[in-house]
């Protein structure tokens, strides 16, 4: 048998009922307690597992109130949307809008469209060391998804014309897929609502290759060591 208490409260209530009915069987004395000790300590078991037994009673009929609440509280929601629904409907049939003071709530306003997110600005692009773009511009707010756009022009050939490049829903990207062969890849990014309102274009930021150590294509490093623009 356990020397020490047991933690959980059940297995502390069941641990001491065991010791009470043991004591209950012999001579207290033997073990050095008194028959009042043994009395006592059977009153405060009894006590304690009462209290616990009405401590589960309350919490189990608070569990079964706090469902009728949430059952009573979602009818009352639902009937109060009813209401409101043909309240409204009333009023759209009869045209008249003295129904709404008459029923004591407020006309329904009407939905304004968000307007188009702000343009990104700040937009910046360098070339990391071991090889992608990192794109940077500023936020334009929560809930807003970003549309990114490049153009590659070739070494021998013209601007190309400006292809998807990412969709983004945070203001810092990596272009992972930089082609070689190029002689500069500029970025430019618009912000989206979910609506579809979009912003303008942002100002177009680029990055420039040249040939560097019998290497077309490589980006051009500065005398630092650091990569940058030609």
């Amino acid at each position: 048998m356990a020397r020490r208490a047991k933690k959980g409260e059940a297995d502390f209530l069941n641990q001491c009922a065991m010791l009470v009915g043991r004591w209950d069987t012999i001579d207290p004395t033997l073990i050095g307690l008194s028959s009042q000790f043994v009395d006592s300590f059977d009153e405060k078991t009894q006590a304690a597992r009462d209290a616990a037994a009405a401590v589960r009673a309350a919490q189990d009929a608070l569990a079964g109130a706090m469902l009728r609440k949430r059952i009573a509280m979602g009818a009352l929601r639902g009937g109060f949307g009813a209401a409101t629904g043909q309240i409204d409907a009333h009023a759209k049939a009869t045209g008249d809008r003295g129904v709404y003071p008459l029923a004591g709530i407020p006309r329904p306003e009407k939905r304004r469209k968000r307007p188009a997110p702000p343009t990104p600005g700040n937009l910046d692009a360098r070339m990391l060391s071991y090889g992608p773009v990192e794109l940077r511009f500023s936020s334009c707010g929560e809930g807003v998804q970003y549309e990114i756009q490049r153009s590659i022009t070739p070494i021998d050939g013209p601007m190309g014309p400006w292809e998807l490049f990412a969709l983004a829903g945070h203001h810092r990207v990596r272009d992972r897929r930089v082609p070689q062969g190029v002689a500069v890849i500029q970025y430019r990014v618009r912000a989206r609502r979910s609506t579809g309102r979009i912003s303008s274009w942002s100002n177009a930021a680029q990055v420039s290759f040249g040939c560097a150590a019998g290497a077309c294509g490589a980006p051009v490093v500065s005398p630092r060591g650091e990569r940058g623009a030609a």
